[in-house]
């Protein structure tokens, strides 16, 4: 998945967590979770791409004294997850890095250079641009 499919699907899966949970969240900060797990890209050599920032195991250790200590986080949480479900079925990822380093790939996968994958992703930005300025949506910034 690309930088647009990632920020739509982040942008939707973190609102809709905040307005069930009432809690108030920062746009910006929904929208960078949404790309935190690629991180890794900028770190080749040091880290493998789609493996210990894109590991589940990873992500709960990270956000859970959020979720104990102080009772927030979801729809930051939302983006991640949604993040690592959408690489999930494009091309796989270690979700269990460090307890298993297998690759774990959905049994149907949208190929990164299918240009109807990116039409897709583009039409969902445009929604997500669509209800950011249309839509009642209100946040901290």
């Amino acid at each position: 998945m690309k930088l647009l499919g990632h920020f739509a699907l982040g942008f939707f899966s973190g609102v809709l967590v905040a307005r069930l949970t009432g809690e108030v969240f920062s746009l910006p900060l929904i929208l960078f979770c949404s790309l935190l797990p690629d991180l890794d890209f900028f770190a080749r050599g040091w880290l493998i791409h789609r493996g210990l920032t894109h590991s589940v195991v990873v992500v709960c250790a990270g956000f859970f004294p959020m979720f104990v200590l102080g009772g927030f986080g979801l729809p930051y949480f939302a983006a991640i997850v949604t993040h690592l479900v959408g690489d999930y079925f494009n091309g796989g990822e270690q979700l269990l890095w460090p307890i298993s380093r297998a690759w774990f790939i959905a049994p149907i996968r949208f190929q990164l250079n299918d240009r109807r994958l990116e039409l897709v992703e583009v039409a969902l930005f445009c929604a997500m641009l669509l209800f950011f300025f249309f839509g009642d949506v209100a946040f901290t910034i």
